[in-house]
């Protein structure tokens, strides 16, 4: 399955080159592929343009993360998706 480590890894080589092309840091990509994928999708532009992957290759691949961390909203983006 292709997570966001394994896409990070294949194409940057180390989280650490991936966070100095994005100009963030470290810290930010791991918690990324460990509590809140969808952060990632801030940075689809600089993805896309750096990879050469497309925009929707992407966005299933923070969802695929999601999915393997069984990953659920914050509560609060729940009440606002309902109103």
């Amino acid at each position: 399955m292709n997570t966001l480590r394994s896409f990070i890894k294949g194409h940057y080589g180390s989280t650490s080159e991936c966070a100095r092309k994005l100009g963030i840091t470290p810290q930010a990509i791991v918690k990324w592929w460990t509590d809140s994928p969808r952060n990632a999708l801030r940075y689809i532009p600089e993805f896309c343009q750096q990879t050469g992957s497309s925009p929707s290759y992407f966005v299933r691949v923070v969802l695929m993360t999601e999915d393997e961390l069984k990953w659920e909203p914050p509560k609060e983006e729940l009440k606002e998706g309902a109103a």
